[in-house]
């Protein structure tokens, strides 16, 4: 079982506004990325959300819903709340960032083929000379997810584990791209100017 959970539980407090509504061509950025992960050779999408209307928006693509009573908390709660509800076969999972609107199937599929070649390493993409998301984890590597705290993320878990980790350079840049401000939002919906900001878990 390929696992995947979309972090979808924070408070957009630099975007001043909930970014995972906010459209990119016409689609919220959440739908987009969730549209992505269904098409992708993930076989278990978990949603980990705060506001009803994400979870409402995305329920025809994913497998379940997991409401995050302690958002405020930090990211790791989301990670922790996915990875309570994650299938006990499950062999490795993805972690998508919600505002990740130009990832595609096929991109996805790189980094779980870069992982089948090598099942116990920790995938991380890599879009130009930066890394990104979505990271994906071996099943040995969710106990130690689950021990980490407030904003740290799976990146506490890959600086611990550094000598398990394997790259895999990703050609389609703009599938890297994420929104923390409006002029970022701004940048990817318009396409006038270039957004190197890129989503990193």
């Amino acid at each position: 079982m390929i696992s995947g959970i979309l972090l979808a539980s924070g408070f957009s407090t630099r975007m001043g506004q909930e970014k995972l509504l906010l459209p990119i061509d016409g689609v919220p950025m959440i739908v987009r990325l969730a549209q992505a992960v269904s098409e992708s050779q993930v076989e278990e999408q978990i949603l980990v959300y705060r506001k009803s209307k994400i979870k409402q928006l995305v329920l025809t693509y994913i497998t379940k819903a997991v409401h995050n009573p302690s958002a405020s908390l930090g990211q790791s709660e989301a990670i922790k709340a996915g990875l309570h509800h994650i299938a006990e076969n499950s062999k490795c999972c993805l972690f998508f960032m919600g505002d990740q609107p130009y990832l595609t199937a096929s991109v996805i599929n790189e980094i779980i083929e870069a992982w089948k070649l090598q099942p116990d390493k920790i995938i991380v993409p890599r879009y130009g000379e930066n890394s990104g998301s979505p990271v994906l984890f071996p099943n040995p590597y969710y106990q130690a997810l689950m021990q980490i705290k407030a904003d740290q993320g799976g990146r506490e878990v890959v600086k611990k584990h550094w000598n398990e980790v394997v790259f895999k350079d990703i050609n389609d840049l703009k599938a890297g791209l994420d929104a923390d401000t409006y002029s970022e939002y701004n940048s990817l919906a318009t396409g006038k100017s270039h957004n190197d900001h890129y989503c990193n878990e």
